[in-house]
């Protein structure tokens, strides 16, 4: 899907609040975030109003004047980025507000926004940084998976970068991504924005424990839980690529994903079928030599 990023002049104007220093250093990390975004650049076109160089950023400096005050490669990082102009970006802000009502399959926009800006309630993503466009995309591929598991794994593989997805869940998530691509957006951000986080500050708790804790937290529709059916266990064990820690040697890693979030309900409460229903995510808490420790998910869709 491509996102159209438009970056309205409204929000970089000067907000007659930060000090010049304030300036330079919200500058200087909103284009490393937006440089971070252009990584997929064919998916994510950022366009900016052509009169973004002749409103000021500081109380009487434009964008260019702080740039020159820059590192070099901090400065250039400027020059690249803005350099997408768009008519859009100079038209009423309604007029972008109205194109972010109207994402399909296939495109969607929403607005980058250096300060504040003021929006109705009905847009629900403006870009201030990364961790936002993060957001932004997975709330699309909830709604935009296209009911292919292809493209629904490949996705997530930018959109959750502290999760690392098996090729397995390719073969088993295809028939449940209509019914709970939603819910497996939302638990797969919960674990990628809060399970190490929440898990080191609870040392010591039963690991039953902590995972209920952590999807009443979530407010997930049951309480995730290791496997408790032994003989289910082979069915759970992936292979990993893995890299010995003491001699730097490839070599392929069993690994059982046995902890899993539960899903119990399809996204749409009012699914004629939502009885009975059951879906699973299956992971592993993260292994020092698979991936660089990240989580691990071997199974998204059916419960084994």
């Amino acid at each position: 899907m491509i996102a159209n990023l438009y970056l309205p002049t409204d929000s970089i104007q000067y907000n007659g609040i930060d000090s010049d220093e304030e300036v330079k250093t919200k500058l200087n990390s909103f284009i490393r975030d937006l440089v971070y975004i252009e990584q997929y650049k064919s998916e994510n076109i950022i366009h900016v109003g052509k009169d973004i160089y002749e409103i000021n950023i500081t109380k009487d400096q434009n964008i260019f004047s702080v740039a020159s005050m820059l590192a070099h490669e901090e400065s250039n990082l400027i020059y690249s980025i803005l350099g997408n102009t768009s008519d859009m970006c100079e038209n009423p802000l309604t007029d972008l507000i109205k194109a972010c009502q109207e994402d399909t399959d296939d495109e969607c926009t929403t607005i980058i926004a250096f300060n504040t800006i003021d929006i109705p309630e009905t847009i629900h993503y403006i870009i201030y940084n990364k961790t936002s466009w993060f957001t932004f995309r997975r709330e699309m591929l909830g709604k935009h998976h296209k009911n292919d598991p292809d493209y629904f794994v490949e996705e997530c593989k930018k959109y959750f970068t502290e999760l690392y997805f098996h090729e397995n869940n390719k073969s088993v998530v295809g028939e449940y991504l209509e019914k709970s691509a939603i819910k497996f957006i939302n638990y797969l951000s919960a674990l990628n924005d809060s399970f190490n986080e929440y898990k080191k500050s609870n040392p010591g708790v039963n690991t039953n424990d902590m995972l209920a804790n952590f999807s009443r937290l979530h407010k997930m529709d049951d309480q995730a839980s290791l496997q408790g059916n032994a003989s289910k266990k082979k069915l759970l064990t992936f292979d990993f690529e893995a890299i010995k820690l003491e001699n730097k040697q490839k070599y392929s890693k069993s690994i059982l994903c046995e902890p899993h979030l539960k899903i119990c309900y399809p996204d749409d409460p009012n699914d004629p079928k939502k009885e009975n229903y059951c879906a699973r995510i299956y992971f592993h808490f993260g292994d020092a030599e698979v991936h660089m420790g990240k989580i691990l998910i071997g199974s998204i869709g059916p419960h084994v």
